[in-house]
């Protein structure tokens, strides 16, 4: 699928594109990430713990990611620090069902209160969030 391909390589873009923006020093970043002899996502965790928080793992990192491609925030670990061009509008899902890939994202409206299925799955991550909009 062309349009998926083309889709995993903007996202890939803006990931990096939020890790440099998040990261202390920046300088060398990706160079650090291409000769890290892991050679793979711990290379980028590398990274993150070494330029971006040294408590944080790639997960955590990720669901940050796709917190600030919801709330925008101009500062701080949920937004692009008003980078132009890095400003999302969220599509919010509506169905009821979906099989994501690793670092997959659903943005889901509700009301009221919710409570994470016990049979979510080990690697699933549930975050609330006031959404303004």
């Amino acid at each position: 699928n062309v349009n998926r391909v083309y889709s995993d390589y903007a996202l890939s873009y803006i990931f990096f594109q939020y890790l440099r923006l998040q990261a202390e020093d920046a300088d060398g970043l990706f160079r650090d990430i291409i000769l890290n002899v892991k050679n793979d996502w711990r290379s980028v965790e590398d990274a993150i713990k070494d330029r971006v928080d040294p408590a944080m793992s790639f997960a955590d990192f990720m669901v940050n990611f796709r917190v600030a491609m919801l709330l925008n925030k101009k500062t701080g670990p949920y937004g692009f620090m008003s980078e132009p061009g890095l400003n999302f509008v969220p599509r919010f899902y509506t169905g009821t069902g979906k099989n994501l890939e690793g670092g997959g994202a659903l943005y889901i409206r509700i009301n009221g209160s919710f409570k994470e299925p016990s049979d979510k799955g080990q690697n699933i991550v549930y975050v609330g969030i006031d959404y303004p909009g």
